[in-house]
């Protein structure tokens, strides 16, 4: 069964982890980044059934992904760390960017994003 985590770890601040696997998708966190394109998600920590056909979309898209190896530099001090891991078994996969998303994984970022989104989505059902 595939596991994907998507953690988005700012220089100063908790760290939001959103972690989908075949029938659930899970977040945690706080986050509160004025300056990102993220948008300020509460204190929250939620489990709820992830529907077949968005888990399945989501590992079609994850599936076809091409991406190089070894990513272009980049590097600093303050700012979020993004790393979204894959996990298949005993087998893993894990990338890690700050900032930016290299040029070369730009797939992994819009992955990230789509799972913010739906985080999000989720969240709003909850209130």
């Amino acid at each position: 069964m595939l596991t994907v985590k998507f953690e988005v770890r700012p220089a100063f601040g908790k760290t939001l982890i959103i972690t989908m696997a075949e029938n659930v998708f899970s977040f945690v966190g706080d986050i509160n980044l004025a300056q990102s394109r993220l948008y300020r998600l509460y204190q929250v920590e939620s489990e709820f059934k992830l529907y077949a056909d968005d888990y399945q979309t989501l590992i079609g898209d994850i599936e076809k992904l091409t991406l190089s190896p070894v990513p272009s530099y980049n590097g600093g001090l303050d700012g979020i760390t993004f790393t979204l891991s894959l996990k298949n078994g005993a087998n893993e996969s894990s990338f890690k960017w700050w900032v930016k998303c290299p040029e070369e994984w730009t797939e992994l970022d819009r992955l990230g994003e789509r799972l913010l989104a739906y985080a999000k989505k989720q969240q709003e059902k909850l209130k």
